[in-house]
């Protein structure tokens, strides 16, 4: 009987909401008699139908509507319904857009400074101002997660703590994530100009660059963002602060001092540490100053004896706190330069075998003669080389018995010459003849792997030329059958005759007396038969006209 009840008044309910909706909708349509069908489809583009109140923005819709329909109206010649298919291409349907993102977006509308209340908004104009506005900011932070999201993808994050972060970017794209954008301070490193490729020249180089963020000094602190450079044997090459100026031993000793003294929050501890220190350019310390000074000992686990015996105990006593600090401090640093050292020597700078390998897969899709070959012959380190090789032992030699490998190596060479192909080295064996090609002075690293592939596939596509080459010099020596030119020869009785022969002039018949005789007498001819042929006309003419 219960169950029974509670379904009777679930349906009593959704049929009361039923009625309402349907009264909203025919009080809209009754209201705006000229958009019946712009009405049904703001209907059925409703973001706010599985709500408490559907269809909550359909009057003032409706209302945006009927106002650019009116003012469309005065421009449109009556009675053609343009105004009305104005509004329908694509007018609506970029309201019904921005309605969806209103919806979607309303709990975020306060903090741009817009109403939540789609009512409040006078005109289309406005509720689109605002969207836009939104839009931008929602597509800038989607852009600004999706390169945040890239750069954590291309880089090694070593270590994250209440202190420090620290970052091995991978790529120049992770370095100017990490050096511009992130942490609240912008470095000037040159690895982090988008525009410069140092970074990829220097990696390339075996250099890696590890990121150590100080989070407990000022945003605006030199030391905010340090860059460690490490050399291809993984130890300490430069420090670089974030105005991009080369950091001493000093220098960095007085980064983490600051950082464990939390100058960030408050310079006190940090300007009593000078004071105590006997800076002439520090004030004294307030007691404020040295307040924080003995909250940074507490913290860093540092003891202090609050009843000096007298004036020159307590300056001792300032002294040997400050020497512990430095202690502190270089205890971290060391910490963090073990960390860059183990990572550096398992993650070496510099291009990978994936890298090498694609470079080799492209070439020996192309390369139909010639090979290319690379070798790791130390970590991050690699050897390589090419060349191409040709088959003479199939060849009819006159001489079967002859030793031709000297003589195929100095031919070979000459004609790879003549092609502008240049060999380091050529071994002949058993009359295959093998081209060594090796890096040039400025082939090295990934790069100049690429620049070697390039120039040998040049090379490749000169293959035929040269073998073509090679052959017709065999010919010339007598070293393989030649029917061609034992023809030539025999037609020349000798190379002088062959010369001198070749040397005359081609025969001109224009040239020739008897032929010129012979075309003059027959252009004579030829004259008088013509001039009788027009005199005969000129008689027959003449009697014609005599008889009219």
């Amino acid at each position: 009987m219960q169950q029974l009840f509670e379904g009777w008044r679930k349906y009593t309910l959704l049929s009361e909401e039923q009625l309402l909706l349907e009264d909203r909708i025919s009080d809209v349509k009754e209201k705006y008699p000229r958009i019946p069908k712009i009405i049904d489809y703001l209907i059925r583009r409703d973001p706010s139908a599985n709500t408490a109140s559907p269809q909550k923005y359909l009057a003032w819709a409706a209302k945006q509507t009927e106002a650019a329909r009116q003012y469309r109206a005065q421009y449109t010649p009556p009675g053609t319904g343009l105004d009305i298919a104005q509004l329908e291409s694509s007018w609506v349907p970029e309201l019904a857009d921005n309605i969806e993102k209103f919806h979607k977006w309303n709990q975020r509308l306060p903090k741009f400074g817009f109403s939540k209340d789609i009512n409040s908004y006078k005109d289309y104009e406005a509720l689109r101002d605002a969207i836009n506005k939104v839009d931008e900011e929602a597509t800038q932070a989607t852009k600004r997660a999706e390169e945040k999201k890239g750069a954590f993808s291309e880089a090694d994050i070593l270590d994250d703590t209440d202190d420090y972060f620290i970052v091995r970017p991978l790529t120049h794209k992770a370095s100017c994530y990490f050096g511009k954008k992130s942490h609240g301070t912008q470095a000037e490193w040159c690895i982090t100009r988008r525009e410069a490729g140092y970074f990829d020249d220097y990696t390339s180089e075996g250099q890696m660059f590890y990121f150590v963020f100080l989070k407990q000094v000022d945003p605006t602190n030199r030391y905010k963002k340090l860059a460690f450079v490490l050399d291809a044997d993984s130890d300490l090459d430069s420090v670089w602060d974030a105005p991009n100026s080369s950091l001493d031993n000093e220098e960095i000793e007085e980064a983490f001092i600051q950082n464990l003294l939390h100058q960030g929050d408050d310079e006190g501890a940090w300007m009593t540490y000078l004071w105590a220190g006997g800076d002439r350019l520090a004030d004294e310390a307030t007691k404020e100053d040295i307040a924080l000074y003995l909250e940074a000992l507490e913290r860093l686990g540092i003891e202090w004896d609050p009843v000096p015996e007298n004036e020159q105990s307590r300056e001792d006593e300032f002294k040997w706190r400050n020497e512990e600090i430095r202690d502190k401090a270089m205890e971290v640093q060391n910490y963090i330069m073990e960390q860059l050292r183990d990572h550096a020597y398992q993650n070496p700078a510099g291009p990978t075998e994936a890298d090498y390998q694609k470079i080799q897969d492209e070439f020996d899709q192309s390369a139909e003669h010639s090979h290319l070959y690379f070798e790791e012959y130390e970590t991050g380190k690699y050897y390589y080389n090419g060349g191409m090789s040709f088959e003479f032992n199939d060849m009819e030699w006159i001489d079967e018995h002859a030793d031709n490998d000297d003589v195929i190596e100095e031919l070979v060479r000459e004609v790879a010459d003549d092609h502008y192909v240049y060999v380091d080295e050529i071994e002949v064996y058993n009359e295959d003849a093998r081209l060594d090609f090796t890096p040039d002075y400025d082939e090295s690293g990934v790069d100049g792997f690429k620049m070697m592939a390039d120039r040998i596939l040049e090379y490749d596509s000169h293959w035929q030329e040269i073998y073509d080459g090679v052959i017709e010099k065999f010919k010339e020596k007598k070293l393989i059958p030649a029917p061609d030119l034992e023809r030539e020869r025999q037609y020349w009785p000798s190379e002088e005759e062959k010369k001198k022969q070749l040397e005359l002039p081609l025969y001109d018949a224009g040239s020739d007396p008897i032929k010129q005789m012979a075309d003059q007498d027959l252009r004579h001819h030829t004259s008088i038969r013509e001039s009788k042929n027009k005199k005969d006309y000129r008689k027959i003419k003449f009697k014609i006209s005599r008889r009219k």
